[in-house]
């Protein structure tokens, strides 16, 4: 009886395991399917048996996704969206109270504000000083950028002449009727039109 046994348990077919196909679908499409506790590597529709796995969906730009996945009875298709990464944007203006505005976004700057990779306008603002616009480009981490701002130029002084009026008789009073400065010889005065009054007693 036991050789029989023995001869029904060696003609007997062994048992395959099943296998199971599994498919990630990523978001974007081109991001990295890396199965972490398996030493095959990741293609759609690879053939796993059952069991629990783990995978890795990596792509420049996004954040790191890991799932864990149970594949019991049947295939096995997963869709697994990336979300962007934020990285930091600090703008350190001078002077330090200066204003700093985010032109193309809706986001309110505030030094550190997180961001998503992209290109973005930056403006930069004071009372008295002049203001500057620039871009800045986030790739794949944090970004600071000092930015000095210059002073608006005062305004020139106006252009000042020399006015000497040359009375006769000499004694006679010289008087600038429609200006505040007082006449006195070589008055220096700006570009205008003046009303002058010499006069003298006994003369017109």
């Amino acid at each position: 009886v036991k050789i029989n046994e023995l001869a029904t348990m060696i003609t007997a077919p062994l048992e395959v395991p099943k296998v199971y196909t599994l498919t990630i679908k990523a978001d974007p499409a081109d991001a990295s399917i890396r199965l972490l506790n398996n030493s095959k590597p990741y293609q759609p529709g690879i053939q796993l048996t059952a069991g629990e796995y783990e995978i890795e969906v990596t792509r420049p730009g996004y954040v790191t996704r890991k799932e864990k996945l149970r594949i019991a009875d049947r295939d096995l298709t997963m869709s697994i969206a990336l979300e962007k990464a934020k990285y930091g944007l600090t703008i350190r203006p001078e002077p330090a109270d200066a204003q700093v505005r985010l032109l193309n976004n809706p986001t309110t700057y505030q030094p550190g504000v997180t961001l998503t990779p992209g290109d973005y306008e930056v403006e930069v603002t004071r009372e008295g000083y002049i203001a500057r616009k620039f871009p800045v480009r986030i790739v794949d981490g944090e970004v600071a950028v000092q930015v000095a701002l210059q002073k608006v130029p005062a305004p020139p002084p106006p252009s000042q002449y020399r006015l000497t009026v040359l009375a006769n008789p000499p004694q006679a009073t010289v008087r600038l009727l429609n200006s505040q400065t007082p006449y006195q010889a070589g008055v220096q005065l700006p570009p205008g039109e003046y009303q002058i009054e010499v006069a003298l007693d006994g003369y017109e």
